[in-house]
């Protein structure tokens, strides 16, 4: 969590990547760009608040590899912000008919899964709250 105006997070990619930027803080306080070294810009001054799946289409970044700098603009130093920017190919990977017992407050948690298509015909994948 940082009180900054403006601040800047750099990161490099070994390799091709897709990544999801998690905004724990729903405000419009705050903006946040992704540029590649080349200064590509990925991102630009997206808020906070219109940046997790339930704003966008599609809301994986996907990246090749390199070096990146992420920086977050906010109007009001006395406001906290956070984020979680997460590797999707770091997922855990999942099989069918494996069960996971977890709690989600909403909106404090990310958890990141992969599963890969069920090889027979007839499978299906059954997710409750």
């Amino acid at each position: 969590t940082n009180k900054l105006t403006q601040k800047e997070y750099t990161f490099t990619l070994n390799g091709n990547s897709k990544l999801y930027f998690d905004s724990l803080t729903n405000s419009s306080d705050f903006n946040w760009s992704l540029t590649k070294s080349d200064v590509t810009a990925v991102v630009n001054q997206r808020r906070f608040d219109q940046s997790d799946a339930s704003r966008i289409a599609n809301p994986i970044l996907d990246l090749s590899a390199g070096d990146y700098l992420l920086k977050v603009d906010g109007s009001d130093t006395t406001l906290n912000y956070s984020f979680k920017l997460a590797n999707l190919n770091q997922a855990v990977p999942l099989t069918l008919s494996t069960q996971i017992n977890d709690s989600f407050e909403t909106g404090k948690k990310l958890t990141c899964l992969s599963l890969m298509p069920p090889k027979e015909k007839g499978s299906s994948l059954t997710i409750s709250r």
